[in-house]
């Protein structure tokens, strides 16, 4: 149920987190769960091209 939204709909700890991924990573793609109150960023490295997908809470923090 994650659907794609933009930088500027997402609170500031979760902006934050976000662009603290950004010195290595290109951000590709941001989605939000509403019902799991999580956020989904499709992120590829600058360097190598590899994907990596990190689900943040509300807080900012990345969830395992």
């Amino acid at each position: 149920d994650y659907k794609e939204v933009s930088m500027s709909s997402l609170n500031e700890r979760v902006q934050t987190a976000i662009k603290s991924y950004e010195a290595s990573y290109d951000v590709e793609k941001i989605e939000r769960s509403a019902t799991k109150s999580m956020t989904r960023v499709t992120l590829k490295e600058k360097k190598s091209a590899m994907k990596k997908v990190v689900i943040l809470n509300d807080e900012g923090n990345e969830v395992k």
